[in-house]
């Protein structure tokens, strides 16, 4: 028993053992405030800020040139928000970002940036300062290998302007994207059709009655240059034939709207639009009815003009049949 007694008397009194040191402990060494020295030489940053740590690689074994890099670390990191907005999510910044641009970009492209965001948003999920390279890869990986390559660069500027915008507001230390390169466009060959196969295209378009107007479409983009939006807009007092010129207005921006000269097969094809128009003359052969109808499509009622034939051929009564509204027997009551 009394031996027992001793062994205990000395188990208490033995010193404890130290306590093992981490892997990191046997790799890192500090040197410094915030600064440590790994067993390659190379130096790291630990730095600490808002609950969060910032742990950076200074790549360099010079002291001097660490200990530098360390300084415009932690100016960096102390200009990081730390109050509600850190916790800004990707699509309420991107939109924000995309707001205090849109004064210098088209509608269209507006909306296709909104198209690109909502994309996005999936792959980005949370706060903004958490946004990890995990993150991006997944983004990469998911979706990017699937995208055209036009496609994968719009969607690669949304996120670099935002998280940008991001690095500025001071959510983010830098740009996670900032490494990954655009992809290359191959650009496709346009094949131009000749002259033999523009007249078939624009005859088969005109002898068929469901696209007889799309022929004069197709004739008009290829002699004015125009987009298919713009020569859709197109009015007869947009068209000079005494000028030989046409004013076009643009709709991809406000400033688009532009006049230009009309070559003489635009000019020639501006003068068959006109003498197709709606006359409001009178016509008895049943044969012309069914391009006067088609051209009565794309032309002004001028049922004021209608109203004035009528009345110099001596008509005085006139009855209204068909469904609709009562404006047109008022109209015909005023004029």
């Amino acid at each position: 028993m009394k031996t027992s007694g001793k062994n205990n008397r000395r188990r208490a009194h033995r010193p404890a053992s130290k306590p093992t040191q981490t892997e990191d402990e046997q790799l890192f060494r500090k040197v410094g405030e915030c600064l440590y020295r790994h067993t390659s030489g190379k130096y790291y940053a630990l730095v600490k800020r808002g609950g969060k740590q910032f742990r950076r690689s200074l790549k360099t074994k010079d002291r001097r040139l660490a200990e530098r890099k360390l300084s415009e670390l932690r100016h960096q990191v102390g200009a990081l928000r730390i109050d509600e907005d850190r916790n800004s999510d990707f699509e309420s910044l991107a939109k924000h970002w995309l707001a205090l641009r849109q004064h210098g970009l088209s509608k269209s492209t507006v909306k296709l940036q909104l198209y690109f965001i909502e994309n996005l948003t999936p792959y980005f999920p949370g706060a903004v300062r958490n946004v990890k390279s995990e993150d991006v890869d997944r983004w990469l990986l998911e979706r990017g290998q699937g995208l055209a390559s036009q496609t994968f660069n719009h969607e690669l500027e949304v996120l670099r302007g935002a998280f940008d915008y991001a690095v500025e507001r001071g959510l983010l230390l830098a740009n996670p994207v900032a490494a990954i390169k655009r992809r290359r466009v191959v650009s496709k060959t346009i094949q131009v059709p000749s002259r033999q196969q523009f007249d078939r295209l624009v005859s088969t378009l005109h002898e068929s009655y469901s696209n007889a107007q799309a022929g004069y479409l197709v004739e008009l983009m290829a002699y004015s240059g125009c987009r298919p939006n713009e020569a859709a807009s197109l009015r007869c007092c947009d068209i000079d034939l005494a000028g030989q010129r046409m004013t076009v207005n643009g709709t991809k921006t406000e400033s688009a709207r532009r006049t230009i000269p009309m070559t003489p097969a635009m000019a020639a094809l501006a003068k068959r639009l006109k003498e197709k128009r709606a006359d409001a003359k009178p016509h008895d052969r049943g044969d012309e009815w069914t391009s006067l109808l088609s051209a009565q499509l794309s032309s002004p009622v001028r049922w004021k003009q209608c109203l004035q034939t009528l009345s110099s051929l001596g008509v005085t009564d006139l009855a209204r049949y068909g469904t609709g509204s009562p404006s047109a027997s008022g109209t015909s009551r005023r004029s």
